[in-house]
């Protein structure tokens, strides 16, 4: 018996585990992307067994679409964050809210570092060169990027690159100075992603802040982690990598003036939400040669990216591929379903739901 239908709005990434669907209780129908909240209020009314939703982060359920459709259950949100959601307005409904954690964490990290290494490396500026039919060969000082790793550097007069970095000297066979210099890796935001992102830091010898809504004091014994307040991480690292949850406190947590304390050497990494930062401010210290770069994953506007931002050849861009993976897509797409089928169905719940 037909218990009721979910509308998945977009693709999902198949195969789903046969346990997710719900045999023939619960029916998945499809509209091929996201709608306006007029849209999705007409939709979901124009068929009362709809009575779950599917969607990616892209999709806005305000309280309108939630107060407008009294036939809802349950919103299944593609994503970890929920910021497309009014989670108020669904306590109100009683409406549940799932999402999609843990799953996409390693491929969120892994994302994270090669945002961060391709763009200190300046990886994608060489590839637009080695297509080009411009390139003439090995050039010494051929698009010189920056050390991520511990390094070796000589004593030489009037170098500061390694200033305010953790280092060791020693000397080699002609008495000359050799210094082992250590980078800072910033993270904010020490959920599951951040975590991941900063444990890959160990196999790169770097040392690693954090700020976070609450200190991680094992972590910090674990691992020799270095909790410090938000300001102080911007001072303090080398590379920073944005990892927060958007909310109405995260927003703009990255302004003009912090932006102001960061090294100018600085390097600063966003897979977090756009509107962490302050776009307009960041293009403004990146034009200003402030700091020397940065790799985002999301933006303010998305889909929309600045002309500014985009002309800049010291900013790496990726059109939201923190969890693009085959298998943490897949991952997300049976949790996704799971969990709104196990509401609809009734008796135990399955998935994780924040809501």
């Amino acid at each position: 018996m037909l218990k009721g239908k979910i509308l998945v709005l977009g693709e999902l990434t198949p195969p789903y585990h046969k346990s997710s669907t719900g045999d023939d209780t619960v029916l998945l129908i499809r509209e091929p992307g996201v709608l306006k909240p007029s849209q999705l209020i007409t939709r979901v009314k124009s068929d009362p067994l709809i009575k779950g939703v599917i969607c990616p982060l892209g999709q806005e359920v305000n309280s309108r679409v939630l107060g407008s459709l009294s036939q809802l259950r349950v919103i299944s949100n593609i994503a970890v964050g929920v910021n497309n959601i009014d989670i108020e307005a669904a306590k109100r409904q009683g409406v549940r809210v799932a999402h999609t954690p843990e799953v996409l964490t390693a491929a969120t990290a892994d994302l994270a570092w090669a945002l961060l290494l391709g763009g200190a490396r300046r990886l994608v500026e060489g590839d637009h060169l080695a297509r080009s039919g411009q390139w003439g060969g090995w050039e010494m000082n051929q698009l010189l990027g920056q050390s991520v790793g511990r390094y070796l550097s000589y004593d030489i007069e009037g170098e500061d690159e390694s200033k305010s970095k953790d280092e060791s000297k020693s000397e080699d066979e002609s008495g000359q100075g050799v210094r082992s210099i250590q980078n800072t890796l910033g993270v904010i935001g020490l959920g599951e992603i951040g975590k991941a992102i900063a444990r890959r830091a160990q196999g790169f010898e770097m040392r690693v802040v954090y700020h976070n809504r609450t200190r991680k004091n094992k972590l910090e014994r674990e691992y020799a982690w270095e909790y410090m307040s938000l300001d102080d991480v911007l001072r303090e690292s080398d590379y920073v990598v944005l990892a927060l949850a958007l909310t109405p406190e995260t927003r703009h947590s990255i302004t003009r003036e912090r932006l102001s304390l960061m090294k100018s050497s600085a390097f600063l990494v966003n897979i977090g939400r756009g509107a962490l930062i302050d776009e307009e401010a960041l293009i403004e210290a990146l034009e200003s040669g402030h700091l020397s770069g940065a790799a985002l994953d999301v933006y303010e506007r998305e889909p929309l990216i600045p002309d500014r931002l985009r002309a800049l050849e010291r900013v790496t861009l990726s059109p939201h591929l923190g969890s693009a993976t085959v298998a943490a897509r897949r991952a997300m797409s049976h949790l996704a379903i799971e969990s709104a089928v196990s509401v609809i169905q009734g008796g135990r719940l399955r998935g994780r739901f924040v809501v």
